[in-house]
């Protein structure tokens, strides 16, 4: 099993933005889809001349303000876990529900991996006793080079008023499924299929308790 840390921190003192797509401190270029699940873990702002955004840009931007609103309760609210993934190039860690009934963590890769798939994920601080329905949150465009599992699924293509899309709403095929429903123990122990991407992109999950 992972190790895992877990503390608390107040969001509001974590400066977190969605800035322009160059990085005026390392000239680095990023997609939207990875600033945006960057910065929804802190106190999001935008610090970025959107007037030199493009039509898609600013429609993705929609999308991540909604769904920050929508969780924001939550993001800004729960405890903060970390995960010491075996790989260094690959990033875990989530926001938990003080009562462990929802949970949200992202799944960042950081830099090119010497092994083709990332493995299992696994998904610590729920409560080992209930079960838990996952599934990959999708806002805005996929990120490049992603090769989802299986066991995604899908079910509507339709935008949510939270900002968040299914699965089908990325071009994947639709199978009628929506995730796995798992035992907060077994995502803490087995976990699930990480899904491919290329470095520098990341993938946000949620658990949601069924009982």
């Amino acid at each position: 099993m992972n190790r895992w840390t877990s503390q608390l921190v107040p969001p509001e003192l974590l400066g977190s933005h969605i800035a322009s797509g160059r990085s005026h401190t390392t000239g680095r270029v990023h997609d939207l889809s990875f600033r945006a699940a960057t910065a929804v873990f802190g106190h999001l702002g935008i610090e970025w001349d959107l007037s030199a955004a493009t039509v898609q840009e600013l429609a993705d931007l929609r999308e991540w303000i909604s769904f920050y609103k929508a969780n924001r309760r939550l993001l800004m609210g729960g405890d903060l876990v970390r995960v010491d993934f075996p790989d260094p190039t690959v990033m875990v860690y989530g926001i938990l529900a003080p009562d462990r009934s929802h949970a949200i963590y992202t799944v960042a890769l950081i830099g090119r991996s010497e092994v083709m798939l990332p493995g299992r994920l696994r998904f610590p601080g729920l409560d080992p006793d209930r079960r838990y329905r996952i599934c990959p949150i999708l806002v805005g465009r996929p990120p490049s080079g992603l090769n989802p599992p299986p066991w995604w699924g899908a079910i509507t293509t339709e935008f949510q008023p939270s900002g968040e899309r299914h699965a089908l709403g990325w071009g994947l095929p639709a199978d009628g499924g929506d995730g796995l429903v798992l035992s907060g123990a077994t995502l803490a122990s087995t976990g699930v299929m990480a899904a491919a991407m290329h470095p520098e992109h990341a993938i946000l999950y949620r658990a949601e308790a069924l009982d």
